[in-house]
């Protein structure tokens, strides 16, 4: 079986991790599989071209439609001619649709990643790929999301497919588990007292994680735990940018909370920090499908406090905290809560956690899932 797959970029971003962890399999890796990049490459492209899977990119800018591209492009697919071309992201679920029809590809699969979205604070482009992404639904075989509430709001924006799957995310449980140096090294490596408290957020720069929030739960919880740091984590998340510094608004500032956050740009290495932390906090105020973050902490025994959007709530269950989206009151109290809970009690709810991720949310589980799916199709 030949399967390529068509994805914006290979940043450190869930999608993009997720794929290439996915094509790591050895029941995947034993079919021949390739990655076709939008864009010029990303922050992944080079180790993942180390780890021998086969990557090529097309060269668009981002946000670019280029017909010299797309035809560039109709011929990689003609020469690879695969069985099945899986389109990851909006942006690449179109340009794929569009370019099938001259290609002898007989499977095309669109692969959703969010949920409730609030378009308002995109851009008028992602806006209208959206609403001829509804248009065009019925072009695919099927149409993949990662979360239950991913279908849900989809189905109600009106995309009626010929058959939907959802298949969570998955994550290397033997790489996401707590190790005893873990929390030392991290510590070390950010010059924080071994007996102060580090609470992490991993993420991007981006209108749904709902930073203002965040930093508003930072701001009172520093003011009932004073040893306490704030980690933040990924693509755009740094003292260079002005808007996310802006976020930081002259009440936060007057409790020094800028001098309390410690900024990492994105990494590969990401299962070495997260095991780390001693909290995990996600803001998101929608978007959120089924978070690569939230199965990483909990598979790393890492309590967890999360906004109730996508399937947070439904993947965390009762091993950690879900508040509503948009309280920054709500998201301090369960930080705090954490934080002050018998030990006992958290570490066996914490394995229970992880249990649960083993079971139901392991990339082994999910490379079966989408090789059912790819046999299915085949049919």
């Amino acid at each position: 079986m030949k399967i390529l797959h068509l994805i914006t970029d290979l940043d450190y971003g869930g999608a993009e991790n997720f794929l290439i962890n996915l094509i790591k399999q050895k029941k995947i890796r034993k079919h021949k599989t390739r990655i076709i990049v939008m864009t010029s490459g990303g922050l992944s492209v080079q180790s993942t071209v180390k780890e021998g899977i086969d990557v090529q990119t097309l060269g668009l800018k981002r946000g670019e439609f280029n017909p010299l591209r797309a035809l560039k492009l109709v011929r990689m697919i003609k020469k690879f001619d695969p069985d099945i071309l899986q389109t990851w992201l909006y942006h690449a679920d179109l340009l794929g649709c569009i370019c099938k029809p001259f290609t002898n590809v007989k499977n095309l699969i669109w692969n959703f990643r969010c949920s409730n979205m609030d378009l308002s604070k995109y851009s008028f482009q992602s806006r209208i790929v959206f609403h001829l992404l509804k248009f065009l639904c019925k072009k695919p075989s099927l149409i993949v999301v990662n979360s239950n509430n991913g279908r849900e709001f989809h189905e109600y924006a009106g995309f009626a497919p010929n058959s939907w799957r959802t298949i969570p995310n998955g994550v290397d449980t033997e790489k996401f588990k707590s190790f005893n140096n873990d929390r030392k090294n991290l510590f070390t490596k950010l010059n924080i007292p071994e007996n102060y408290t580090l609470i992490g957020n991993v993420g991007r720069f981006d209108p749904m994680k709902d930073y203002m929030n965040l930093f508003r739960a930072f701001s009172l919880i520093k003011k009932r735990i004073k040893k306490v740091k704030f980690l933040l984590i990924g693509r755009d998340l740094n003292r260079k940018n002005e808007n996310l510094m802006k976020m930081i608004d002259v009440p936060l500032a007057k409790h020094n909370l800028f001098q309390e956050i410690s900024f990492l740009p994105p990494t590969e290495n990401i299962h070495k920090i997260i095991p780390g932390l001693d909290l995990l906090c996600t803001s998101s105020a929608f978007g959120e499908g089924c978070p690569n973050v939230l199965l990483e902490a909990m598979s790393s025994c890492v309590p967890c406090v999360v906004t109730d959007v996508g399937d947070s709530k439904e993947i965390l269950g009762d091993c950690g905290i879900v508040v509503r989206p948009k309280d920054y009151r709500a998201l301090a109290n369960g930080m705090e809560r954490l934080l002050k809970m018998n030990k006992e009690a958290l570490n066996k709810m914490l394995q229970k956690g992880r249990r649960r991720i083993i079971k139901d949310f392991s990339i082994e589980y999910a490379e079966d899932q989408y090789l059912r799916m790819y046999r299915e199709c085949m049919k």
